[in-house]
């Protein structure tokens, strides 16, 4: 924490201030206390409110000197950490739904935003979802229509992969 020439309390993160020691460890390394990582996602937050910048996971995981699949994908079924997979779920909670908000304030193309809510959060866009489903159903019936002799010329053909697998496997 650091005050401006202004006189406003101005919080950086260990990486804007040290940027050279950017390690990407884990939660439980960087942040072995709960009350530690609520206060740096706070400070980064307050300070994306104070400098007037957009949240993002990967911002947050800059702040947090974190790589963002680490805490997009964080989970945990120790019950030392559960409270860190609160404070992550709340601040990921918090950008999504300032991402979705800017949806609509955006004017022109949202397609930046909508980026972002697919590669960052994992949201999908209903025609990607159902060509996918398209395409299954249709690999689906082409295999049911096929005749007995094709379907066993296929695994005949398939038989020596099989078997080279499962010997592998053992």
């Amino acid at each position: 924490m650091a005050r401006s020439r202004l006189g406003k309390i101005e919080y950086r993160s260990k990486l804007a201030t040290e940027g050279k020691n950017f390690k990407a460890s884990t939660l439980e390394e960087s942040y072995p206390r709960a009350s530690l990582l609520r206060r740096r996602v706070k400070q980064y937050f307050d300070d994306c409110d104070l400098k007037g910048k957009h949240y993002s996971v990967p911002g947050l995981g800059l702040f947090l000197g974190l790589r963002t699949r680490v805490i997009v994908n964080y989970t945990t079924e120790d019950e030392d950490f559960m409270e860190h997979k609160r404070i992550i779920d709340y601040a990921l909670q918090r950008i999504e739904t300032y991402i979705a908000e800017r949806l609509f304030e955006t004017k022109g193309s949202t397609k930046g935003t909508e980026f972002l809510l697919q590669n960052a959060l994992g949201y999908a866009n209903k025609s990607d979802v159902n060509s996918k489903q398209e395409v299954e159903v249709t690999e689906k019936q082409r295999i049911k229509n096929l005749p007995d002799e094709e379907v066993e010329n296929h695994l005949k053909r398939l038989e020596p992969r099989i078997l080279e697998f499962t010997k592998k496997a053992k």
